[in-house]
């Protein structure tokens, strides 16, 4: 099941919401549980530290071997922004119904982009080339702290959510790259 999400392709479909006060919350954790013999080590995250946001139902903390980061420069790219900490969650759905595993899905989505508003984020749905599947959708999430790029994509059984600090060094006057240019003399 594991191997579905490492491997989960960019796609999945939602409606933008609205902008909501901002309320003071502690850091997410992470936490590590052991894995049988010859498995790989889950790593559960109960929500994102760089967008201090805490999920409807925890989610897997996915490595990334490049793909992610990538994905998320073009999708950035496309934005006229680029990208800092970039993190990757997935979430598995075990149900042997498709319709359940739908329901599922969205139930995390729709608890998720919650979480993002009542912690003061406002989400902007938006259209890049660099995702041309129409199941993958990409918001934008910006609160008075933070300036985020979300990516949400589904597959048979998990969901996926790439996140990237749009603000780390993405502010007025930076260069592509996220390099702000020297001052002038």
């Amino acid at each position: 099941m594991y191997t579905a999400l490492v491997a989960a392709p960019l796609a999945l479909a939602a409606a933008p919401h609205a902008h909501a006060q901002q309320q003071a919350q502690p850091q997410p954790q992470t936490q590590t549980q052991a894995a049988p013999a010859g498995k790989h080590q889950v790593r559960i995250a109960k929500g994102s530290p760089t967008a201090k946001v805490f999920f409807g139902e925890p989610a897997q903390l996915l490595d990334d071997d490049g793909t992610y980061a990538d994905a998320m420069k073009r999708v950035a790219n496309d934005l006229s922004q680029s990208c800092g900490a970039i993190e990757s969650f997935g979430w598995e759905f075990n149900e042997s119904d498709l319709a359940e595993r739908q329901q599922h899905a969205s139930k995390v989505f729709d608890s998720t982009m919650q979480a993002f508003v009542q912690a003061g984020y406002k989400l902007v749905e938006r259209k890049v080339r660099a995702i041309p599947d129409p199941e993958t959708v990409v918001f934008t999430a910006e609160s008075k702290a933070k300036k985020l790029i979300m990516v949400w994509s589904p597959t048979g059984d998990a969901t996926l959510l790439l996140l990237c600090d749009a603000g780390a060094g993405a502010g007025a006057g930076a260069a592509p790259g996220g390099k702000t240019p020297p001052a002038k003399k």
